[in-house]
């Protein structure tokens, strides 16, 4: 069973947008489950989007340990419901 997926952005072969949009085509099996990102890009510019994109959470890195943990807390708790 999967509870969360976490994704970087920028990965080798094949960037984290695309294989979410890839994992989400495929419903059944992860439909519910929740996807945060992990971005190289600027506090900034995640802040400018409102921690959002592509209707899930993006995290800077170097990311904050705390506020990975809240961020999935968040998630996990809106996909039990």
């Amino acid at each position: 069973m999967v509870n969360l997926i976490l994704l970087d952005v920028v990965m080798p072969g094949i960037d984290g947008g695309s294989l979410a949009a890839s994992l989400r085509a495929n419903r059944k099996p992860l439909e519910g489950v929740p996807i945060v990102f992990l971005t190289a890009a600027a506090k900034e510019e995640v802040s400018t989007r409102g921690g959002m994109i592509g209707g899930s959470p993006f995290l800077a890195k170097p990311v904050d340990l705390a506020e990975v943990l809240r961020c999935l807390k968040t998630q996990l708790a809106g996909a039990s419901q």
